[in-house]
């Protein structure tokens, strides 16, 4: 018995050993799958936001295009105005209407 006892002390010792050896590849590998998830995880996180984002200024170009339109329509209604009234003011001079008589 103490024979077998002798010879196989380091067969239990190498099985120990290699017993270690895999739990610890198990839990490497347990953890390397955690932080793969967790990157996916982030990574959609951040392509939310930027589609949060690009929405936000679609939204926001789409307003201002809108109120400039508003603006230049306005403007461009005001030169028209303008214009017809000078054209008025020039015809009065050229046919006397401010002529005192």
């Amino acid at each position: 018995m103490e024979d077998l006892i002798a010879t196989g002390g380091p067969w239990v010792l190498g099985f120990a050993i290699l017993v270690v050896q895999l739990l610890g590849r198990r839990e490497n590998s347990r953890q390397h799958q955690e932080g793969r998830q967790e990157i996916r995880d982030t990574k959609q996180d951040v392509l939310s936001q930027l589609n949060d984002a690009k929405s936000s200024l679609n939204d926001l170009i789409n307003s201002t295009s809108t109120g400039l339109g508003i603006s230049i329509d306005r403007v461009e209604e005001t030169a028209l105005r303008t214009e017809v009234k000078l054209d008025e003011h020039i015809r009065d001079h050229a046919t006397g209407a401010f002529v005192k008589q």
